[in-house]
This record gives structure tokens, C-alpha cells and sequence, in this order.
């Protein structure tokens, strides 16, 4: 069930809804496997492995909202 907050911003255009779905998830899972090895790389400035490092953990994070998000 999606909350009233979050369909209040879809309906006036703030929020688009993205079902879930196994490709999705892989696309994300991709992204974050990519970030991880660029925050790895010590020839990269501190600020972007810091930043390539909370990529990372977003992607991860909106992964799995995605895996246990039921849609309508």
C-alpha cells in the first residue's frame, strides 16, 4: 500500500511511480557495484569516494526498499 504522503506527490507530479521489478533491481545492484570500485580507487579525490562511497549505499538502500515493496 502505497502512504498517502507519497501519493499526494505522485498525483502533483513530484514523485514518479517505478513498479519494482528483477531488472530494476539488477540495474541498481550494477550501479552500486560500479560506485564501490570507483570510491575504491585511491587516485580519486577523498571527495569523490566519499561521494562514490554514499552512491553506493543509496543504490544498495533503494535496492532493497525495492525487493520488499509490494505494488498495487
Amino acid at each position: 500500500m502505497i502512504s498517502e504522503p507519497l501519493a499526494n506527490l505522485h498525483r502533483i507530479g513530484l514523485l514518479d511511480a517505478v513498479p519494482p521489478s528483477p531488472q530494476l533491481r539488477g540495474r541498481m545492484l550494477q550501479a552500486a557495484q560500479s560506485r564501490l570500485a570507483d570510491a575504491l580507487r585511491t587516485d580519486n579525490s577523498a571527495e569523490t569516494r566519499f561521494d562514490c562511497a554514499y552512491t553506493t549505499i543509496r543504490a544498495v538502500a533503494t535496492t532493497l526498499v525495492l525487493a520488499h515493496t509490494r505494488w498495487p
